[in-house]
């Protein structure tokens, strides 16, 4: 799969000591967890999925560094949590 290019490098900061770094072409974080049961699969599928869709909108030009962005991604890593728990 090949994904959109960013335009600029931006970090989420978030909640016990996590991270989102997205960079040109690049996405890190320390979202995923050891895979020991079914549900941290899931889980670790979901947060691969978000860290796409984070890429993909970089990539088309969505501003990452507003407050709505970072409340809406912390919502949605609450959401993958809860679910796939």
């Amino acid at each position: 799969m090949t994904f959109a290019i960013t335009r600029i490098a931006h970090t989420f900061t978030l909640p016990g000591n996590q991270y989102i770094k997205i960079a040109p072409g690049v996405i890190m974080s320390n979202l995923k967890v050891e895979t020991r049961t079914t549900e941290d699969v899931k889980y670790n599928a979901a947060i691969d999925g978000f860290e796409s869709l984070l890429l993909a909108m970089a990539g088309a030009g969505f501003p990452m560094d507003t407050n709505e962005m970072k409340e809406a991604v912390e919502t949605a890593i609450d959401a993958i949590a809860h679910n796939c728990s």
